[in-house]
């Protein structure tokens, strides 16, 4: 050590934190692709039935999700009684995490914009294990999605919805609810259950348009990221005049729950 000045040290330091953190994304990027492998390949059991084989997707994107989140040292904390058996969760989205963050907690089947299905080879993964793919300016296809939805619904499979239909930062107030699962919910007479979602550091959240890799390869460098999830009481989604009471309820709970303003 002689011949090297605290200076020169303090130096290399700034340096040697981004070959650390460089390091920890490449390789937790190198687990992601072992894993979603890993399902992908995998042969699923038969299935003697329809209910059977989406309960089977179901619990296929929740050991997925579970791995996922663990080579990515994103650490879940969970507050209020986790849903069992069928229900509509109803969840603020703050980016790509949040299904992930979901389906570690428990098998469900999750609904996200179209976009996601040509996303190499994450696309077809995300169909493997059951995700609901959904064009949000056709009414054609919301409507396809909702009845796949009920079908997965009767086999006993949760839903996740994010009604607010894009992501925020989480900084400000609830965007307003789309009604569709909300009408769903009421017809298949499962509960909707409000489910507030928070990521530590902040700037987890994945908004405005932002490149995936560049923010992946930012979150992925950090030695752990955190998520807070708070589930409410399960809402009777028949006790409600129309789904658009339904959801403004749920909107109000889920608003309550964050601890924000509204």
């Amino acid at each position: 050590m002689s011949g090297v000045s605290p200076i020169a040290l303090g130096d290399q330091q700034p340096a040697a934190e981004l070959a650390v953190g460089a390091a920890r994304a490449l390789g937790r990027a190198a687990a992601c692709f072992r894993a979603l492998c890993t399902e992908r390949l995998g042969v699923a059991p038969p299935a003697a039935t329809e209910a059977e084989r989406l309960r089977e997707s179901a619990r296929a994107a929740h050991r997925l999700s579970r791995r996922v989140l663990d080579v990515n040292g994103v650490r879940v904390s969970v507050a209020g009684p986790v849903p069992s058996g069928a229900a509509v969760l109803a969840c603020n989205h703050l980016g790509y995490l949040d299904p992930l963050v979901l389906a570690a907690l428990l098998p469900l089947a999750a609904i996200a914009k179209s976009e996601l299905a040509g996303w190499f080879f994450l696309g077809r993964v995300s169909t493997r294990v059951g995700t609901l793919f959904v064009r949000r300016s056709s009414l054609h296809d919301r409507a396809m999605v909702l009845r796949r939805a009920l079908r997965r619904l009767a086999a006993g499979v949760p839903v996740l919805n994010f009604p607010e239909g894009t992501t925020t930062d989480g900084s400000g107030p609830l965007l307003p609810f789309h009604r569709g699962l909300f009408g769903i919910a009421r017809r298949a007479g499962v509960p909707v259950v409000p489910v507030a979602l928070r990521l530590q550091p902040e700037d987890a959240a994945w908004v405005g348009g932002a490149a995936f890799l560049p923010h992946y390869w930012r979150m992925t460098s950090r030695p752990s990221l955190r998520a807070l999830v708070r589930f409410g009481e399960p809402l009777d989604s028949r006790g409600f005049p129309s789904a658009e009471a339904c959801a403004g309820e749920t909107r109000e709970r889920i608003g309550r729950l964050l601890g924000a303003r509204r």
